[in-house]
Protein backbone atom coordinates (compact mmCIF):
# COMPACT_ATOMS: atom_id res chain seq x y z
CA UNK A 1 0.00 0.00 0.00
CA UNK A 2 1.51 3.33 -1.02
CA UNK A 3 1.74 5.93 1.73
CA UNK A 4 -0.80 8.36 0.26
CA UNK A 5 -3.84 10.05 1.78
CA UNK A 6 -6.10 7.69 -0.22
CA UNK A 7 -4.33 4.55 1.02
CA UNK A 8 -4.28 5.90 4.58
CA UNK A 9 -8.01 6.66 4.38
CA UNK A 10 -8.59 3.10 3.15
CA UNK A 11 -6.65 1.88 6.17
CA UNK A 12 -8.88 4.05 8.38
CA UNK A 13 -11.92 2.25 6.96
CA UNK A 14 -10.57 -1.21 7.74
CA UNK A 15 -8.38 -0.75 10.83
CA UNK A 16 -11.04 -2.29 13.07
CA UNK A 17 -10.95 -5.46 10.95
CA UNK A 18 -7.19 -5.94 11.32
CA UNK A 19 -6.94 -6.83 15.01
CA UNK A 20 -4.94 -3.71 15.82
CA UNK A 21 -7.15 -2.78 18.78
CA UNK A 22 -6.48 -6.15 20.42
CA UNK A 23 -2.69 -5.65 20.27
CA UNK A 24 -2.79 -2.02 21.42
CA UNK A 25 -2.91 -2.46 25.22
CA UNK A 26 0.31 -4.51 25.32
CA UNK A 27 2.14 -2.09 23.03
CA UNK A 28 0.89 1.00 24.84
CA UNK A 29 2.01 -0.50 28.16
CA UNK A 30 5.62 -0.48 26.93
CA UNK A 31 5.42 3.21 26.06
CA UNK A 32 3.70 4.02 29.35
CA UNK A 33 6.37 2.14 31.30
CA UNK A 34 9.03 4.49 29.95
CA UNK A 35 6.97 7.69 29.94
CA UNK A 36 6.20 7.18 33.63
CA UNK A 37 9.92 7.57 34.37
CA UNK A 38 10.54 10.92 32.66
CA UNK A 39 9.25 14.46 33.07
CA UNK A 40 7.76 16.16 30.04
CA UNK A 41 5.07 18.69 29.15
CA UNK A 42 4.47 18.09 25.45
CA UNK A 43 3.91 14.95 23.38
CA UNK A 44 3.51 14.70 19.62
CA UNK A 45 2.32 11.44 18.06
CA UNK A 46 3.27 11.17 14.38
CA UNK A 47 0.90 8.98 12.40
CA UNK A 48 -1.63 9.31 15.22
CA UNK A 49 -4.29 7.27 13.46
CA UNK A 50 -7.59 7.42 15.31
CA UNK A 51 -5.97 8.96 18.39
CA UNK A 52 -6.28 5.94 20.67
CA UNK A 53 -2.62 6.06 21.77
CA UNK A 54 -2.85 9.74 22.69
CA UNK A 55 -6.12 9.20 24.53
CA UNK A 56 -4.57 6.36 26.54
CA UNK A 57 -1.44 8.35 27.38
CA UNK A 58 -3.45 11.45 28.29
CA UNK A 59 -5.66 9.35 30.55
CA UNK A 60 -2.74 7.66 32.30
CA UNK A 61 -0.34 10.61 32.58
CA UNK A 62 -0.72 14.26 33.44
CA UNK A 63 0.47 15.66 30.10
CA UNK A 64 -0.25 19.39 29.70
CA UNK A 65 -0.19 19.29 25.87
CA UNK A 66 -0.63 16.41 23.43
CA UNK A 67 -0.99 16.62 19.68
CA UNK A 68 -1.44 14.09 16.92
CA UNK A 69 -0.56 14.44 13.27
CA UNK A 70 -1.44 12.12 10.41
CA UNK A 71 -1.52 12.31 6.64
CA UNK A 72 -5.03 10.82 6.58
CA UNK A 73 -7.82 13.40 6.89
CA UNK A 74 -10.16 10.62 8.01
CA UNK A 75 -7.86 9.56 10.86
CA UNK A 76 -7.33 13.15 11.97
CA UNK A 77 -11.10 13.64 12.08
CA UNK A 78 -11.41 10.55 14.33
CA UNK A 79 -8.72 11.91 16.65
CA UNK A 80 -10.41 15.30 16.89
CA UNK A 81 -13.73 13.55 17.68
CA UNK A 82 -11.99 12.13 20.77
CA UNK A 83 -11.24 15.68 21.93
CA UNK A 84 -7.55 15.52 21.04
CA UNK A 85 -5.68 18.24 19.18
CA UNK A 86 -4.81 16.83 15.76
CA UNK A 87 -3.78 18.10 12.37
CA UNK A 88 -3.45 16.65 8.88
CA UNK A 89 0.12 17.75 8.20
CA UNK A 90 3.53 16.35 7.40
CA UNK A 91 5.92 16.39 10.36
CA UNK A 92 8.45 18.44 8.41
CA UNK A 93 5.94 21.28 8.00
CA UNK A 94 5.20 21.71 11.71
CA UNK A 95 6.42 24.81 13.54
CA UNK A 96 6.47 23.66 17.19
CA UNK A 97 8.94 21.57 19.18
CA UNK A 98 8.07 18.81 21.65
CA UNK A 99 9.56 17.06 24.68
CA UNK A 100 8.45 13.66 23.40
CA UNK A 101 7.72 12.53 19.85
CA UNK A 102 6.24 9.09 19.21
CA UNK A 103 5.66 6.99 16.10
CA UNK A 104 3.51 4.06 17.18
CA UNK A 105 2.37 0.81 15.52
CA UNK A 106 5.10 0.35 12.91
CA UNK A 107 4.51 3.81 11.41
CA UNK A 108 8.15 4.04 10.36
CA UNK A 109 7.96 0.74 8.46
CA UNK A 110 5.96 2.48 5.75
CA UNK A 111 8.84 4.81 4.85
CA UNK A 112 11.43 4.03 2.20
CA UNK A 113 15.10 4.81 2.92
CA UNK A 114 14.93 8.34 1.50
CA UNK A 115 11.72 9.12 3.39
CA UNK A 116 13.14 7.62 6.58
CA UNK A 117 16.24 9.81 6.42
CA UNK A 118 14.10 12.93 5.91
CA UNK A 119 11.68 11.82 8.64
CA UNK A 120 14.46 11.37 11.20
CA UNK A 121 15.88 14.78 10.27
CA UNK A 122 12.44 16.33 10.87
CA UNK A 123 12.10 14.50 14.20
CA UNK A 124 15.40 16.05 15.25
CA UNK A 125 14.18 19.51 14.17
CA UNK A 126 10.98 19.23 16.22
CA UNK A 127 12.39 17.51 19.30
CA UNK A 128 13.42 19.78 22.16
CA UNK A 129 16.98 19.43 23.46
CA UNK A 130 17.06 16.49 25.85
CA UNK A 131 13.76 15.19 24.46
CA UNK A 132 12.79 11.64 23.62
CA UNK A 133 11.83 10.00 20.33
CA UNK A 134 9.98 6.73 20.94
CA UNK A 135 8.99 4.36 18.17
CA UNK A 136 8.46 0.72 17.33
CA UNK A 137 9.17 -1.12 14.12
CA UNK A 138 8.50 -4.51 12.67
CA UNK A 139 11.51 -6.77 12.23
CA UNK A 140 12.96 -8.52 9.21
CA UNK A 141 11.83 -11.78 10.81
CA UNK A 142 8.30 -10.39 11.11
CA UNK A 143 8.22 -9.32 7.48
CA UNK A 144 9.63 -12.60 6.17
CA UNK A 145 7.85 -15.08 8.43
CA UNK A 146 4.82 -13.56 10.13
CA UNK A 147 3.30 -10.83 7.97
CA UNK A 148 3.35 -12.65 4.62
CA UNK A 149 0.34 -14.43 3.20
CA UNK A 150 -3.33 -13.67 2.91
CA UNK A 151 -5.70 -12.30 5.51
CA UNK A 152 -9.43 -12.41 4.82
CA UNK A 153 -12.21 -11.03 6.99
CA UNK A 154 -15.94 -10.50 6.43
CA UNK A 155 -18.15 -8.54 8.84
CA UNK A 156 -21.40 -8.70 6.80
CA UNK A 157 -21.02 -5.13 5.48
CA UNK A 158 -17.37 -5.28 4.42
CA UNK A 159 -15.19 -7.96 2.88
CA UNK A 160 -11.45 -7.35 3.17
CA UNK A 161 -8.49 -9.22 1.77
CA UNK A 162 -4.90 -8.33 2.53
CA UNK A 163 -2.28 -10.10 0.44
CA UNK A 164 1.28 -9.58 1.63
CA UNK A 165 4.65 -10.70 0.38
CA UNK A 166 8.30 -9.99 1.12
CA UNK A 167 10.51 -10.04 -1.96
CA UNK A 168 13.95 -8.62 -2.65
CA UNK A 169 14.05 -6.87 0.72
CA UNK A 170 10.69 -5.14 0.24
CA UNK A 171 7.42 -5.82 2.03
CA UNK A 172 4.40 -5.35 -0.21
CA UNK A 173 0.79 -5.54 0.91
CA UNK A 174 -2.30 -5.15 -1.21
CA UNK A 175 -5.63 -4.32 0.41
CA UNK A 176 -8.89 -5.08 -1.39
CA UNK A 177 -12.13 -3.90 0.18
CA UNK A 178 -15.69 -4.60 -0.88
CA UNK A 179 -18.42 -2.65 0.89
CA UNK A 180 -22.11 -3.50 0.92
CA UNK A 181 -24.34 -0.79 -0.51
CA UNK A 182 -28.09 -1.00 -0.22
CA UNK A 183 -29.96 -4.31 -0.01
CA UNK A 184 -28.65 -7.46 -1.61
Amino acid sequence: MANTADSLDLYAKVEDLLGVKEAAPALYAHYLLFLNTVEFDTLLDVGCGSGDFLRQMQGALDIPRVKGIDLSPSMVAQTIEQGIDAECIDLCKLKDTYDVITAVFDMMNYLNKTQLKEFLHCVKEHLKAGGYFLFDINTLYGFKNVAVGSYIVDDDTRFLTVDSDFEKGEYISEFTLFEKEGKL
